[in-house]
């Protein structure tokens, strides 16, 4: 798989990119954003490895190009220490930045892994990430990019409550006030179940918990 890594720190990536490669990726490095929309233009990666706090400051232009990929993954790391202008970078790994690299590796195994399986089923509802196509009970049903994004992500995380923030986050791609969260996410999962027949009073499938967030749940975990 192609696999892109935006860091700024050039050891980090020296560090990791080769037990990418090592795993059989093809690893493509990028130290700034400028760079990453270059390599997103020029050799499209299946998987995106960057920090969650670099995304935030600099990644308007990225997220706006990726709307083009609703499918791609992207890994969100937290930054395991700050680094700022005129900071000199070791000339090697520290221990503990290896442990997280050997971590990071690991994610990226599972991330790749799920994704050999393009199709994931929870019951009767059907989710093909290789075609961005929706169908429940053999019906095919459409969906715009954000509420396929929205969909896919509960799917991902069944069983899980998943809270009003990391959906605002991992479908439009910043973060807001619990409240605006919430507020915007109503409007999307009412259209869902719209779309998809299910009977928000049965409980069907999605779950609202109230307070917290939203749940996909297998049939049987309905009752």
């Amino acid at each position: 798989m192609n696999v892109l890594i935006v860091n700024p720190d050039k050891v980090f990536l020296s560090a990791l990119s080769p037990l990418l490669e090592k795993d059989g990726h093809n690893v493509s490095v990028a130290c700034d954003m400028t760079a990453a929309l270059q390599v997103l233009e020029q050799s499209p990666p299946g998987l995106v490895v960057m920090e969650r706090e670099y995304l935030e400051q600099e990644g308007q232009p990225f997220f706006a190009k990726l709307g083009q990929d609703d499918g791609l993954p992207i890994i969100l790391l937290t930054s395991g220490s700050q680094t700022g202008e005129g900071v000199k970078f070791a000339p090697a790994p520290k221990q503990h930045e290896l442990e997280r690299i050997e971590a990071i590796v690991a994610r990226v195994k599972e991330a790749t892994s799920d994704r050999r399986s393009e199709t994931l089923r929870v019951g009767d509802l059907v989710i093909d990430f290789a075609k961005k196509q929706v169908s429940f009970g053999g019906r095919r049903i459409k969906l715009p990019p954000i509420q396929f994004r929205l969909l896919a992500h509960l799917a991902l995380n069944v069983g899980r409550v998943v809270e009003y923030q990391e959906l605002l986050w991992e479908v439009w791609g910043y973060q807001g006030e619990n409240s605006e969260a919430r507020e915007l996410l109503k409007v999307h999962i009412r259209q869902v179940r719209r779309k998809l027949g299910w009977d928000a009073a049965k409980a069907e499938y999605l779950q609202a918990v109230r307070g917290f967030g939203y749940m996909l749940a297998e049939p049987e975990e309905t009752d």
